[in-house]
C-alpha cells in the first residue's frame, strides 16, 4: 500500500537561517498536486519569513507582489489576491448559465425597479385631468 505522506528533505544549500522542512500530503500522484504541504520555517528578525521557493512557484510570486495573510483563531492563510479571484470566478462559473447575460438581467431588474419607483412618485396623467 502506497504511504500516505511522502517527507521532503532538508534544503542544504540554503544557510543556517533559512533550512525549512516540509511535507506532503497525497494519497496517490494525481493528488499531488492539490496536495497539502506543510512546511517548518524559522522566524527570522523583526518577524520575518522566507517563504520556500517552491512555494512561491506555486502561489506565482516574485519579489515585490503582495500577499494576503487571512488569521483566524491559532491558524493563518497565505494567498494572493489573484488566486483569490480564480476562485471566485470558478465558484461563478459553476452557477453560470449558458447563453445568459448577468448583467444584462441585472440592468433589466434595476431598470424595472426605478420604473415602479418613478410611478410611484408620478400621479397618473388620469388623476391630474380630474383635478382640473
Amino acid at each position: 500500500m502506497p504511504s500516505m505522506a511522502r517527507l521532503g528533505r532538508r534544503n542544504r544549500s540554503a544557510p543556517e537561517s533559512r533550512r525549512y522542512r516540509s511535507c506532503t500530503f497525497a494519497a496517490n500522484d494525481q493528488e499531488q498536486e492539490r496536495a497539502m504541504k506543510l512546511y517548518e520555517v524559522p522566524m527570522q528578525e523583526n518577524g520575518r519569513v522566507v517563504l520556500p521557493s517552491d512555494l512561491r512557484k506555486t502561489l506565482g510570486l516574485s519579489k515585490g507582489d503582495k500577499v494576503l495573510i487571512e488569521a483566524e483563531g491559532d491558524e493563518i492563510k497565505l494567498t494572493t489576491a489573484r488566486l483569490r479571484r480564480k476562485r471566485a470566478q470558478a465558484i461563478a462559473k459553476r452557477y453560470a448559465r449558458p447563453g445568459v447575460s448577468v448583467v444584462d438581467e441585472f440592468l433589466a431588474e434595476k431598470r424595472a425597479e426605478a420604473e415602479r419607483e418613478i410611478a410611484k412618485i408620478e400621479p397618473d396623467a388620469d388623476e391630474m385631468d380630474d383635478r382640473s
